[in-house]
């Protein structure tokens, strides 16, 4: 059974035609890569996955039930978890702020409880602050726990965001060009804690990135769009020697890079 399955979807904005047809299968477990030129419509998949957009036309069915035009936060709920190409930090609150704003849906504990402070209401904000600081930990975050977002090295507000996304405790994570405004160092580390963080928590992973190191080297399956389609569609090796792919995108000194 698929995790999350797409049919034909179409969204146009004006005469423009952002996304065309697009069918996509994920299985649990799965780690896919979307790529493609800019403008080729990616971003534009995100945001009618998870409700930013509604599709002009489609179905999108997530562990079996359709949730196409939900609201962004209903989807959430259901377990679907996202970042964005721009960085979306509240930049006055501090990180470890940030990242409980996406615990709410799993708060446990009564309006009353939270008044007046009783024992309920202690044990599970200990219990919610040792989840968020064991994943802080993972990105190593926890040096900055008590800092401004907006203090932060870009490369460490790109982790924050993508912490928040885990504390929502998604079944698919939708992650937009993570690696952007990283260092070579930092783009590595975080190659290495995606693939950590998926095994751990059992996640499906959907990747829109840029740089091919990193979408060849974590992806296990790779979807290539051009001017709102899918052209192209398999394993990294297959999509590397696609004649349409490097036409269509990169072409091949950008491949071996």
């Amino acid at each position: 059974m698929s995790l999350l399955r797409v049919r034909d979807l179409h969204k146009n904005f004006g005469g423009l035609k952002a996304v065309n047809s697009f069918f996509l299968n994920i299985s649990p477990g799965e780690f896919v890569g979307l790529i493609g030129p800019n403008g080729a419509g990616k971003t534009t998949v995100f945001n009618l996955l998870t409700g930013i957009y509604k599709p002009d036309r489609g179905e999108i069915i997530f562990e079996g039930e359709e949730i196409t035009g939900l609201s962004p936060h209903r989807i959430t709920q259901k377990g679907m978890s996202r970042t964005f190409q721009g960085i979306r930090l509240f930049k006055e609150m501090t990180v470890l702020d940030n990242i409980r704003t996406a615990y709410h849906p799993h708060i446990q504990y009564s309006l009353p409880d939270a008044l007046f402070r009783t024992k309920a209401f202690r044990r599970k904000e200990e219990e919610a602050m040792e989840y968020l600081i064991s994943l802080a930990k993972i990105f190593k975050l926890e040096k900055w726990l008590k800092a401004e977002a907006r203090s932060l090295p870009y490369g460490e507000q790109r982790k924050v965001e993508i912490v928040r996304a885990l504390v929502a405790r998604p079944k698919l994570l939708l992650l937009d060009e993570p690696s952007c405004g990283m260092n070579p160092r930092e783009v590595s580390e975080l190659m290495e804690l995606l693939t950590y963080v998926k095994e751990r928590y059992s996640l499906t992973v959907f990747l829109i990135e840029h740089r091919m190191p990193v979408v060849m080297g974590i992806s296990e399956r790779i979807v290539v769009m051009d001017f709102g389609e899918i052209i192209a569609e398999g394993r990294p090796e297959e999509v590397r020697e696609n004649p349409r792919v490097i036409e269509a995108y990169l072409g091949k000194s950008e491949w071996q890079s």
